[in-house]
């Protein structure tokens, strides 16, 4: 989905209430479910939607460290809707921020229900299913197609976690403490959580001098210390 023509062909068969075409401008695509998008770039989904919302705006209000809104539409635009009166921000009536509202919908479906039924992990059929909406811009077309992915996922979370216990605990510590350094100088702790990505990357020091997040490249609106025990 990381191009336009690709977005807006996912909504050949969807009526929407905004225009696809500014949709697709604005980095989403469909998922196929009622007027639910996705951003191709931060996974940000947004439904609900009114005739009179403008997509760009509605992606600044809810995930401005967005790299491709802040590549297209840069850090101004963003902060300039992050500022506006809160009274117009009307984002917890309307929308669900994140995958929350969209993976209720997901697990929902006729198609997880019999997944579900037929005894797979609501966790594993909702997982499977994001992962092919987020791929291809649409779900599964068959029950065979959904479950057949759902065992192979499961086989390699299987394969992992075995992988994981036969560690080497030696190499355990060497990753925990890699996992605690700082991105930037690799030498003191992290302790500095960026808002409102919610990365926690590097150490005080650093994050004096970033604007953008060195994981996402998300614009930093506020940084909070954290103690890491």
């Amino acid at each position: 989905m990381g191009s336009y023509e690709e977005r807006l062909a996912s909504f050949v068969a969807v009526q929407h209430p905004i225009d696809p075409e500014r949709l697709a401008r604005a980095g989403f695509y469909s998922t196929g479910a009622r007027d639910m998008v996705l951003c191709f770039r931060c996974d940000g989904g947004l439904k609900g939607w009114q005739p009179e919302e403008d997509p760009w705006e509605e992606h600044a209000k809810h995930y401005p460290g967005c790299s491709f809104l802040l590549a297209e539409k840069g850090q101004e635009f963003v902060n300039n809707i992050q500022l506006q009166d809160p009274r117009r921000n009307r984002a917890t009536s309307r929308h669900q921020n994140g995958f929350s509202g969209h993976r209720n919908e997901v697990l929902r479906s006729d198609m997880a229900q019999r997944a579900i039924e037929a005894g797979l992990e609501p966790s594993v059929v909702e997982k499977t299913i994001l992962e092919k909406i987020s791929a291809t811009g649409s779900g599964y077309s068959t029950l065979e197609a959904l479950m057949d992915d759902c065992f192979n996922d499961t086989a390699m979370s299987d394969a992992a976690s075995s992988q994981s216990q036969d560690e080497d605990p030696l190499e355990k510590l060497r990753k925990l403490q890699r996992e605690k350094q700082c991105k930037i100088c690799m030498d003191r702790d992290i302790c500095i959580v960026f808002i409102p990505c919610g990365h926690l990357a590097t150490c005080k020091q650093c994050s004096e001098t970033l604007i953008k997040c060195p994981i996402c490249c998300g614009a930093i609106t506020q940084k909070l210390k954290t103690y890491i025990a």
